[in-house]
């Protein structure tokens, strides 16, 4: 995930992309034929056909390409003083992108197309009043916020909204939970409440971890509700001593074992390549002899949106941690030490 510094903005811009009306019906009409004679004769559906990320990238050439399984993206990084030349740049892009999709029988959905500017709250303040873009002549402004890959992502990365809906969501499972809790032992309501209540909690959490700790207080009564439907106490029982008899981290500590669990595996090469590379020891980067070689190099951020990067945040919780648990290698005992490391608080 992206952390734009105080001075640079990113634009994101998804395009949605479907088969052209008069594709679906040739498409359609093929599949009749073909069902002649059968019992019956089935109609399946057309699902968006999305570009491939190699010509998408070489349509667009000026905008930046992200893309996963089928979910392609275009980013543009800038200054408020480029606004008006980032315009130009992505109204030709998108240009291009329009123009081979019309060539090749593609309809492109303005409707399902966004544009999400991330940045602090001064910087954009500072953009024009008229910013957008054009596609198939229609304007398209920029969004308060977009869903990608199932985290809600907002202009300014403070993941309001995306605990909001999180929240609501549990808390809508967990009620109709309670109303049945009586049929179920407490081992089977623990593990429909990981199936269908925390799965969705932590879902990214190394993304939006660094949030406010405002949300954080949302997510805990959350969980502390899960708590007393499986132990059966009361609305204002103590529950930290649930928590002990559960054996669950808080919030808090849960979202540092991600953290701590995905930093080991970029360490140890067990995560994406993009990530593994961005992790350095402070041996690689320097040739002193200190005592420190072996520690991660972290950032030199300043300002406060460098340090909620996952980078930085990451790179300092691992240097936190006793010099066993870092030169642990097998992952399962890495855990429970991590575990044990962050009960001990």
């Amino acid at each position: 995930m992206t952390i734009v510094t105080n001075k640079i903005l990113t634009l994101a811009c998804v395009v949605g992309v479907f088969p052209c009306p008069t594709e679906q019906a040739s498409v359609r009409e093929r599949r009749s034929r073909e069902g002649i004679g059968a019992k019956k004769s089935e109609e399946e559906s057309i699902c968006p056909a999305p570009i491939p990320s190699p010509l998408l990238h070489s349509l667009a050439r000026l905008c930046s390409l992200e893309s996963y399984v089928d979910d392609s993206k275009l980013y543009l990084s800038f200054s408020v003083a480029e606004a008006s030349n980032v315009i130009q740049q992505i109204n030709k892009d998108l240009k291009k992108i329009a123009s081979w999709c019309c060539y090749n029988s593609l309809l492109i959905n303005p409707e399902k197309t966004k544009l999400l500017v991330l940045g602090t709250r001064r910087m954009l303040q500072k953009l024009p009043a008229d910013f957008h873009v054009t596609l198939l002549g229609k304007k398209i402004i920029p969004s308060p916020s977009a869903r990608d890959l199932g985290l809600q992502v907002d202009s300014i990365l403070s993941y309001d909204e995306h605990v909001t809906q999180t929240v609501s969501s549990c808390i809508g499972s967990l009620c109709q939970i309670n109303r049945v809790k009586h049929l179920f032992d407490a081992r089977t309501l623990e593990r429909v409440i990981n199936a269908l209540v925390f799965s969705k909690l932590y879902y990214c959490s190394p993304v939006w971890s660094n949030t406010s700790k405002k949300n954080i207080s949302k997510l805990q009564k959350v969980q502390n509700f899960a708590c007393r439907i499986i132990t059966g106490k009361r609305k204002f029982d103590h529950i930290t001593p649930v928590l002990r008899e559960l054996r669950w981290l808080p919030v808090t500590s849960f979202l540092k074992y991600t953290l701590g669990v995905l930093a080991f595996k970029c360490v140890k090469g067990l995560a994406p390549s993009y990530l593994c590379r961005r992790f350095k020891t402070r041996a690689s980067v320097h040739n002193r002899n200190t005592r420190y070689k072996n520690t991660l190099n972290i950032p030199a951020y300043k300002s406060a949106s460098g340090q909620r990067t996952f980078l930085y945040r990451a790179t300092s919780f691992w240097n936190s941690l006793p010099c066993e648990i870092r030169e642990c290698n097998n992952l399962p005992i890495f855990k429970r030490l991590l575990k044990e490391f962050l009960t001990s608080f």
